[in-house]
């Protein structure tokens, strides 16, 4: 799962549910490939991943739709307008590679001939929102990574005509595993 994810959705119901389970041993990786992780789900390498934006079909796994999230431009100032035009003498701040949100911006940019002033990549959201709350920036975010932000007037969504795909979230696994805990951490994590 994406590290935005586990922070802001599902951490607390995560350690919850690890709590009450405490034999089962967890290890929390990204991965940007999704040939990769079909490949190790298939394998039982790994028992459950959180894909994003992409509906995976695959013989003998379950791909089950779990969210919906909106894209947002955001930065750190009140704007009354902004054109696709003003990314061009714009910080353009930016997740690492393989991130479905960066990748959305990356076609933005490659479909209009874009070329921002600078670009700056972060491994993390965290670093990236501290660094664009007290440096400035542009950023495309999943809208619940920043609604604190936005509430408290830190963030503001830019005015910005274009409207880019929802973030489609899908839970990935293989029903043929043995492990009783699968079902119960779904069915307890995400209320499936």
């Amino acid at each position: 799962m994406q590290e935005s994810q586990y922070i802001y959705k599902y951490a607390q119901k995560i350690n919850e549910w690890l709590k009450d389970n405490s034999h089962v041993n967890f290890t929390f990786k990204a991965a940007h490939s999704n040939f990769y992780l079909k490949e190790e789900i298939s394998n039982f390498e790994t028992d459950i991943s959180l894909i994003t934006d992409e509906n995976i079909i695959n013989n003998g796994l379950n791909n089950v739709p779990l969210s919906r999230d909106r894209l947002v431009l955001v930065t750190n100032q009140k704007l009354r307008s902004f054109q696709l035009s003003d990314l061009e003498k714009s910080t353009l701040l930016v997740t690492e590679k393989g991130c479905s949100y960066r990748e959305q911006m990356e076609k933005l940019l490659y479909k209009n001939n874009i070329n921002p002033m600078q670009i700056l990549e972060f491994i993390g959201i965290e670093s990236l929102k501290l660094y664009i709350k007290n440096f400035g920036g542009i950023a495309l975010l999943p809208e619940f990574t920043i609604s604190k932000e936005l509430i408290s007037e830190n963030l503001f969504i830019l005015p910005f005509e274009y409207e880019f795909p929802d973030l489609k979230t899908n839970i990935l696994y293989n029903t043929n595993t043995k492990k009783s805990s699968i079902d119960s951490f779904i069915n307890y994590v995400f209320n499936l």
